[in-house]
């Protein structure tokens, strides 16, 4: 039996598990909403005690009034009913390219997401707009580790590129797909760059296949794509490429060469693989028995092709189908950007269920839920689906499962002062009953009509009934109001941070109450760490059981008992446990709990102290500069970095990581105003605290304030060869108190008369200025030198960093070469015999043009350069002239 569909309908947002029996059975026996008709079909009886509404024979987790919502058999374990019921986000905030602790860890623009053998998230990032521009934001491979609990970059920078090699330094071009062969290793399609790339076992990247945008078939590098945008691999280790700006599905061996398997020019036609046409490809997901799904892009279709080699029209009338994915039970799942919508259906193209949300970010029930796109889906084992929303810049996790009859929001916990809970029920005729006193409901507890006000712990209990008649399990949860029974308060203080080797205060505020006769207090080191030298108010430590103890005080006085404790590694977050005991009554100590390690900045080396002084500073900016392999990571070191280093050393030198600042790196080390010079911990006050004392507004600028500035100004148009000048104003606010700046040029350009100390870096192929260390304006300038063999549009991209801030270089970033006139020519002969060539100039009059005569088409050598005065430039070289085959061209010149 098919499950009946449901959806999220646009108009009211209401979500609906099933197309519901619009007409039920008049003299339903029962009462309870379920039609006699069903209870018969399945059970043969209306009576059989089987059949209740909360009844589960077939032991699926299901009820039977679960199962008759979601149009599933109630007597088979296989056919449970399931829908998505709500979205969270599974990792990422702001933007960002923060690794460590998931719950930390911020990402830029996630595009893709895929599971690798070993359990792990392989995450692409890829910024970029109007489909073809690549942007300075991130272009790399973020692994995800859930057993870990961890978030790592494996490849590629903020920056896009072309970089083969160890994936520490390798670069990628907005990479948007990703699959693993049966050795483990991984390939990436490179959208705008054209490529497929080559992860191995050893983490080197290679290009697999491709070269540069085209459309050719062949050997690897030979092949030529245009922005190919998804693949799926069989278990042949083939590889199947959405070509889609070539509107074909390419086919990749297991040894690199490429071949068209259908498609070519933009259609619509279904048949066999030479007749069948596309119109912009964009995603593929294959089954095991070869079958290819495709996402037909401006034919709003998913097309089917058949391991025989058939196309056809699986899914019709989407407007634009941008992701394409089957699970495992060949499901096929369809996501719209229009909406966003995602739909499922079943391996014969029947709908099952679509679900609409509106577009923005929300986390909650599908019908509240907002998402930016439902894209490059990962159906996991336990059925819920992981996908990145690049719009929010996060990794988002569609909840899948048998539909809750009775849902309460939030789910329990703990609160404070006063908690506000919801219940809700998808039976439309159905009506919640709630108890707060540990009962279950029955048909005349409280009917809930608005939120529960809980300002005491409590027990939540929930129940749905239909005409008096109870249809789901009781729901319990419970909501535990933060208080002490003892009435006593003992709250802990850390620091934000901690350094191996370095000793850090902890310190513990207790508050008993007007009548204690006695108290104690005792707490825990994390394993691996040492006391200190000093531990307050007579305390003692006791090795064994690595707890320091205080106490007994027989009084009622508050005390702010404190102690040093050294760890020995900085590793994972440090967990600290206690408890105070007060007449007997115990309860755990408040406050913070955890500390995460110090964090380096990655110019702090010599020594790691957590203070960057003048060497340090030089050696990691001279580095930059040059274009040299740092020895932490980043590798490739961001010009923000050493700003933000820069910034440190200017403003003190010591420094701290402050992992509870919602900012990317490098903005979260922070100046440690507390120690007085001194690299140490001991000072730091607990990072509530922190949050009041410290300002970023040397380097955080609000959207309404002046921001820094640079503006580029370069020419509109180039010649192959030809140097000219680039100016580049920057424009510091006055707060400003080191800057730099970087320019990236074209591939196979050089730079030269750099200004300013300025250098170039070949490698990275970066124009390089500063440290600048004053908030001054200049103009920095030098000569752009085109390669002989350009020929087409050209980008330039930079970034200029101010105080670790990072700002967009703008002005004129693309520049297309300069056409040639198309001289009108005419050849006279004077009357002394002389011929003579006459060209007609169509550059504006004062212009300066320079006259250039080739051969080949290749190489050009200049005649003459003068001022265009009278829109004729005449050539009198006889010998020059009496060549039996030349070409002339009038090009700008500067």
């Amino acid at each position: 039996m098919k499950k009946a569909s449901f959806g999220v309908l646009a108009s009211d947002l209401v979500l609906i598990f099933c197309a519901l029996l619009s007409v039920k059975d008049a003299s339903a026996a029962v009462g309870d909403g379920i039609p006699d008709s069903w209870r018969v079909q399945y059970f043969g009886s209306v009576s059989d005690p089987r059949a209740l509404a909360t009844a589960d024979p077939d032991g699926d987790g299901a009820s039977n009034y679960q199962e008759y919502l979601g149009g599933t058999n109630p007597v088979d374990a296989n056919s449970v009913p399931s829908a998505p019921i709500s979205l969270e986000t599974y990792a990422g905030s702001v933007a960002g390219s923060r690794d460590g602790k998931i719950a930390e860890a911020t990402f830029t623009s996630p595009n893709f997401v895929r599971r690798d053998p070993q359990g792990r998230y392989w995450i692409l990032e890829a910024t970029w707009q109007a489909w073809s521009t690549p942007l300075v934001g991130a272009h790399r491979v973020r692994v995800l580790d859930p057993v870990a609990g961890t978030v790592g970059t494996l490849a590629g920078s903020m920056e896009p590129g072309y970089v083969d090699g160890p994936a520490a330094t390798a670069r990628f071009i907005a990479p948007t797909s990703l699959v693993f062969d049966s050795h483990g290793n991984a390939f990436i399609a490179e959208r705008l760059g054209h490529r497929i790339r080559k992860i191995d076992l050893n983490q080197m990247v290679s290009t697999f296949a491709g070269s540069q945008l085209g459309n050719l078939d062949g050997q690897g590098t030979n092949a030529m794509f245009h922005s190919p945008n998804t693949m799926a691999i069989d278990g042949q280790d083939n590889l199947y490429v959405a070509d889609f700006d070539n509107f074909s599905i390419r086919k990749i061996s297991p040894d690199g060469y490429v071949t068209t398997m259908a498609g070519m020019d933009p259609g619509n036609v279904d048949g066999s693989l030479s007749l069948a046409r596309f119109n912009t490809p964009c995603s593929l997901a294959i089954q095991p028995d070869l079958t290819l799904f495709v996402a037909d892009w401006n034919n709003g279709e998913v097309r089917r092709i058949s391991p025989a080699g058939q196309v056809s029209t699986f899914a019709a009338g989407l407007t634009y189908v941008e992701w394409v994915t089957v699970d495992a039970a060949n499901h096929v799942y369809a996501s719209l950007p229009d909406g966003p919508i995602l739909k499922q259906y079943d391996i014969n193209g029947q709908l099952l269920w679509s679900a609409q949300v509106s577009k923005g970010f929300n986390d909650g029930p599908i019908a509240q839920a907002k998402v930016g796109r439902f894209n490059a889906l990962e159906v996991l084992p336990d059925g819920n689906i992981l996908f990145p929303d690049g719009e929010n810049n996060r990794i988002r996790q569609l909840k899948m499962g048998v539909p809750a009859l009775v849902t309460m929001t939030p789910a329990g916990g703990v609160f404070t002062n006063l908690s506000q809970v919801s219940l809700s029920s998808i039976v439309n005729d159905g009506v919640v009953r709630y108890t707060l006193d540990g009962t279950e409901p029955t048909a005349v507890s409280p009917a809930y009509a608005v939120p529960l006000a809980l300002s005491v712990t409590t027990t939540v209990k929930a129940r749905v009934f239909v005409n008096g008649i109870p249809v789901s399990a009781v729901a319990s949860s419970e909501y535990t109001l933060a208080s002490s029974p003892s009435g006593a308060s003992a709250t802990r203080q850390l620091p934000a941070n901690y350094l191996a080797g370095t000793p850090i205060t902890v310190s513990i505020a207790v508050n008993p109450p007007a009548d204690a006769t006695a108290y104690a207090v005792e707490d825990q080191l994390p394993i691996g760490w040492q006391i200190g030298a000093t531990i307050s108010d007579d305390g003692q430590y006791d090795a064994q059981n690595r707890t320091v103890k205080f106490g007994p005080y027989i009084d009622s006085t508050a005390r702010t008992l404190s102690y040093e404790a050294v760890p020995s590694v900085s590793g994972d977050v440090a967990v600290f446990a206690g408890s105070v005991s007060i007449d007997g009554a115990q309860n755990v100590i408040g406050g913070d709990c955890e500390i995460t390690p110090a964090l380096l900045h990655p110019a702090d080396l010599q020594p790691a102290d957590l203070r960057i002084t003048v060497s340090e500073l030089t050696a990691y900016a001279a580095a930059w500069k040059r274009g040299d392999t740092w020895s932490v990571a980043p590798l490739i070191i961001p010009v923000n970095y050493v700003t933000r280093a820069a910034y440190l050393w200017r403003n003190g030198e010591t420094y701290r990581y402050d992992s509870f600042l919602d900012v990317a790196p490098p903005m979260d080390w922070v100046l440690d105003t507390n120690t007085s010079g001194k690299a140490s911990l001991k000072s730091i006050v607990p990072h509530t605290v922190v949050a009041e004392q410290m300002s970023l507004s040397d380097t955080l600028q609000s959207l309404d304030e002046p921001a820094n500035q640079a503006v580029a100004t370069r020419p509109a148009t180039y010649v192959p060869g030809r140097p000219f000048a680039v100016e580049i104003a920057l424009q510091p606010l006055a707060t400003t108190r080191v800057n730099a700046i970087e320019e990236t040029i074209p591939a196979g350009w050089t730079a030269s008369d750099i200004s300013e100390g300025g250098t170039f870096d070949s490698a990275l192929r970066k124009v390089k200025w500063g440290p600048f260390f004053d908030a001054m304006a200049r103009v920095l300038r030098y000569q752009a030198v085109p390669s002989q063999e350009a020929a087409e549009t050209v980008s330039f991209s930079g970034l200029a960093s101010f105080d670790g801030v990072d700002v967009t270089l703008v002005g004129n970033g693309q520049i297309a070469p300069a056409t040639a006139s198309a001289p009108t020519a005419t050849i006279r002969t004077d009357t002394a015999g002389v011929r003579n060539l006459s060209l007609g100039v169509t550059e504006p009059l004062g212009s300066v043009v320079r006259i250039e005569y080739s051969k080949d088409l290749k190489n050009w050598q200049t005649v003459k350069t003068q001022k265009n005065q009278t829109g004729t430039a005449v050539i009198d070289d006889s010998a020059l002239l009496a060549s039996p085959v030349l070409f002339f061209r009038i090009v700008p010149a500067e």
